[in-house]
């Protein structure tokens, strides 16, 4: 993790065992596929997480705790899920309940717009319960 730089960190309850990363105003949801479980789904400027089983937990509270990093340095930091280029028209990153709107997301401003590489990796506190860090690296340079 030497060399990342944390821009924001937050501790959530994923609502449908997801958390979605998105571009400043970009409002289409990415499609589910016919494979499923999977471990993410994206489009060209979001990406949505997946994070416990189907029904794991299903009303309790398990949170997922995520860090949002500037940089590139992935050891440590858990097994990569994602590793693609995301679409940025405005230089902003949002993310938080796939259920809520961009203003009630998490903010993080990045340093340009346009075509941005994004790395998420997760970890299992406990193996075998799921996702519950999530850790995303933006290269904005």
């Amino acid at each position: 993790m030497a060399g990342n730089e944390l821009l924001a960190q937050a501790t959530m309850i994923p609502d449908y065992h997801q958390i979605s990363f998105v571009a400043l105003g970009w409002d289409e949801v990415p499609e589910l596929g016919d494979e499923y479980p999977v471990e993410f789904i994206a489009d060209e400027s979001s990406v949505n997480i997946f994070t416990f089983a189907d029904d794991q937990d299903e009303h309790s509270d398990r949170t997922v705790d995520i860090y949002v990093y500037r940089g590139t340095e992935t050891t440590g930091l858990g097994r990569l899920v994602f590793d693609t280029p995301l679409n940025f028209p405005e230089p902003e990153l949002t993310f938080g309940s796939i259920l809520a709107i961009a203003d009630y997301h998490h903010h993080v401003p990045l340093r340009r717009t346009g075509s941005i590489p994004i790395r998420v990796l997760t970890r299992e506190t406990q193996p075998g319960n799921g996702t519950d860090i999530i850790n995303v690296l933006i290269d904005d340079s």
